[in-house]
């Protein structure tokens, strides 16, 4: 079933997420609005999805099909390698979720761009890198920040919608910021060896100096 595409000028905002910590239950929830969100831009879409030659009952089919592809298919890959993609209950339901969450992503128009060729007016992406980067890893220079790959984008016509979900997100990514989190900013190491680091090491020679003597 072919379903005709109306081109409308687009907003885009998009985002870094420079820190997240998210159990289980916490990422489900998340997921659960993304879902809600993603169920209103299929109610805005369908109010300006164009009405052609077709039948009634044919044009009611192509709108049952439009809402059936708003519903979200998350991919989520664990640390031993581990990957699910489905809809949400599907993915959070299996028995092989992963304990440990290395990666999530979530394209609110992946299906419709995948079985139709279909572009929504309102959309949104995200991915989370949730990879912790290992205890003596020396390719990396000390004063930079920890890696990470996390970012988020709300993308649509309708500026109310597109504005709204961002800053929600936002919102919602900022209560779940890592406690430790400035720990990864840039330069932070460079601060902690200032206070900490230098006048350890004089401490740590003032200790010893009077072995070395002996």
């Amino acid at each position: 079933m072919a379903l005709e595409q109306t081109t409308f000028l687009k907003n885009r905002i998009k985002k870094k997420v420079k820190s997240l910590s998210l159990d289980k239950d916490s990422l489900l929830k998340f997921c659960n609005i993304l879902q809600e969100r993603a169920l209103s831009a299929a109610e805005i879409e369908e109010k300006n999805f164009p009405r052609g030659e077709e039948s009634p009952e044919e044009y009611d089919n192509k709108i049952t099909t439009l809402k059936e592809c708003f519903i979200l298919k998350i991919t989520i890959v664990g640390n031993k390698g581990e990957e699910l993609f489905g809809n949400i209950e599907e993915v959070f339901n299996s028995v092989n979720f992963p304990e440990n969450i290395v990666s999530f992503y979530v394209n609110s128009e992946t299906t419709l761009k995948a079985l139709h060729n279909y572009f929504p007016q309102n959309s949104f992406e995200i991915f989370f890198d949730f990879k912790k980067p290992k205890v003596f890893d020396f390719s990396l220079l000390p004063s930079l920040s920890t890696p990470n790959e996390s970012n988020f984008e709300v993308q649509g016509y309708d500026k109310t919608w597109v504005h709204g979900l961002f800053s929600e997100i936002s919102e919602i990514l900022k209560e779940k910021g890592s406690a430790f989190s400035v720990v990864h900013n840039h330069s932070i190491y460079d601060f902690l060896v200032w206070i900490f680091g230098i006048p350890l090491a004089f401490w740590i020679c003032f200790k010893v100096s009077p072995m070395l003597e002996a």
